[in-house]
């Protein structure tokens, strides 16, 4: 089969090698910029009718620039997965993760699995809450071999076209779908003092969320009633704020929601959380859970695949700390964990200076969203 390469950097020496390898014939090598020969073919400019005669191999190192390719492409009414390939995705089956911050940590745990890379590529998509255009591109979903996606309804607040129903209806029939878990909200179990809405938190271009996206009610609260931070810091140490039958309600009540929602989740992890919540802060906040569970739910999703999980898998998983919040004292004395003193560590987590411990915490709360 004869194929044209358009491209010349170092990944096209890559591509031209393994497309060599799988026997088939570069007929003609395109660039936009660069002149000369390229293993003995003329490197030529961008010719239409050339560009038409054969399948076209993108060799492009980062997605960015497969991207003005295409559109370059495209403008000469060529089609991607008809017409042209992007070089990684070419031989390859494609995955399309469609989730929310979770998509992230477990793309970079699926791709550090050799095997993984060998037989799969995952097809760049922005998270949900990222994706502006609120859909994915439907040529793309006809082509996706396997689509790892969250339980999304159609009535998300991101539109209609980035639910799982409608997603899986663009598939082809072969596809194969596999549902990983959303645990946005099942923090609650740690911080029963929070809500995951945030009316009074001040977005900017510094801090595309704020700094407090998860509405404490308990400082709020006091804050409004003209308490001191002494009196709330003393309100987050009483170690009877919530009752025990309190806590139980407020966490019988999440973890029966989350039950019913994880029947359709192809990984199980709701009692693992709660296991572990006996010994370790499994949660930052309301949303984002340690990275040992995406590690989890990206062993799960290798097992489905058939693809075995072995120890040079080790990769390193960013933890989503940005927006940590301190542990109640009641809490800790219910699950019997101890909380460190400081929150927010990471270099690039939301803070405005050091490490918060619970003082700056609220002195920081009473400044950002109470100016």
């Amino acid at each position: 089969m004869k194929v044209s390469i358009f491209g010349t950097e170092i990944v096209a020496e890559e591509c031209y090698l393994e497309l060599l390898n799988k026997g088939y014939e570069i007929s003609y090598v395109f660039d936009n910029y660069k002149v000369g020969v390229f293993h003995g073919k003329t490197i030529m400019k961008p010719n239409i009718e050339l560009l038409k005669q054969y399948k076209i191999i993108v060799a492009a190192l980062k997605y960015t620039v497969f991207e003005e390719i295409k559109e370059q492409l495209e403008t000469y009414g060529l089609k991607e997965f008809e017409d042209f390939y992007y070089s990684k995705s070419f031989y390859k089956k494609v995955v399309v993760i469609n989730a929310n911050c979770y998509g992230p940590p477990i793309q970079t745990f699926l791709s550090s699995s050799e095997a993984f890379n060998n037989e799969y590529f995952i097809y760049p998509v922005p998270p949900i809450h990222r994706n502006v255009k609120h859909c994915i591109d439907s040529r793309l979903l006809s082509e996706v071999d396997i689509l790892i996606h969250q339980d999304v309804q159609g009535s998300n607040s991101f539109g209609r076209k980035l639910s799982a129903d409608y997603i899986k209806s663009k598939l082809k029939n072969d596809a194969i779908t596999i549902c990983m878990p959303n645990l946005v909200g099942f923090g609650k179990i740690l911080f029963p003092q929070c809500n995951l809405e945030n009316e009074k938190n001040v977005v900017n271009d510094e801090y595309e969320y704020g700094l407090f996206p998860y509405k404490d009610e308990l400082v709020e609260k006091m804050i409004i009633e003209g308490r001191s931070d002494k009196e709330i810091i003393e309100a987050y140490n009483d170690p009877n704020l919530f009752k025990k039958e309190q806590l139980e309600k407020i966490i019988g009540d999440v973890i029966e929601k989350f039950k019913m929602r994880e029947e359709c989740w192809d990984i199980k992890i709701i009692d693992i959380v709660l296991n572990d919540i006996k010994s370790e802060k499994v949660f930052f906040d309301l949303v984002h859970p340690t990275s040992k569970y995406f590690k989890y739910i990206g062993e799960g999703i290798l097992n489905l695949l058939g693809i075995k999980v072995d120890d040079l898998i080790k990769p390193c998983l960013s933890e989503l700390n940005n927006y940590e919040y301190p542990l109640l004292m009641c809490v800790q004395n219910y699950y019997k964990i101890k909380s460190d003193n400081y929150i927010r560590k990471s270099n690039y987590a939301a803070k405005l200076s050091q490490d918060m411990d619970l003082k700056e915490y609220i002195n920081e709360y009473r400044k950002w969203c109470f100016k």
